[in-house]
């Protein structure tokens, strides 16, 4: 309340749809469209089921496997990532990421949003506390392993163009709050399942 200062607990939507008023099995997905057609078209939100993907803005790998996520909360464990070209460089630490549509970035360890801001032709430069990258630039290669399964960011989806300045959609923090925002689910199809907290 902004008036009184106190605080008004709320349950998140999704709890409310599935546990209080159970309105739909425990399940629900997300499919973001590219949008490169220039259509307008998002990508999809289903609730209780999955949406179909036999339509050409969506560009969800056709790998699947499931990762489990920590209860009430959209965590999951990242096995390693992979970046580079000829010779890829890995990080197989095991991270904790949060998976969120919210989020316009890869948020990962400084370090290695670092040497993928390095790797691009011509090399990323320090803007703003982000990467500023070269519109015509040629991005590294970026995948994250999963549950054992490797999925490969699509060049596309590693830098956005704000009127004619081009900017990294990697980006790092040395806090631990590492997170696959869109750029990721991109190229996923994300399938939340509230019953087995699990990320498919």
């Amino acid at each position: 309340d902004a008036y009184t200062a106190e605080t008004i607990p709320y349950s998140v939507i999704m709890n409310t749809i599935f546990e209080t008023e159970q309105l739909a099995p425990p399940i629900f997905a997300i499919a973001l469209s590219r949008d490169s057609s220039g259509t307008g078209f998002g990508g999809y939100l289903t609730i209780g089921g999955t949406p179909d993907l036999q339509i050409p803005e969506i560009h969800a790998a056709n790998s699947f496997r499931t990762a489990p996520f920590y209860p009430n909360s959209y965590y999951i464990n990242v096995d390693g990532l992979t970046y580079g070209t000829s010779a890829p460089e890995s990080d197989t630490k095991s991270q904790s990421y949060l998976v969120d549509s919210g989020t316009a970035f890869i948020i990962m360890p400084p370090d290695d949003a670092a040497a993928i801001a390095n790797l691009c032709t011509p090399a990323a430069t320090v803007y703003g506390g982000l990467y500023r990258v070269d519109c015509a630039a040629t991005v590294p290669n970026l995948s994250f392993s999963i549950a054992g399964q490797s999925f490969l960011i699509n060049p596309e989806d590693m830098m956005y163009d704000q009127d004619g300045i081009c900017v990294s959609t990697i980006a790092g923090v040395d806090n631990g709050c590492y997170t696959l925002g869109t750029p990721f689910l991109r190229n996923v199809l994300a399938v939340f399942d509230w019953g087995e907290n699990a990320l498919q």
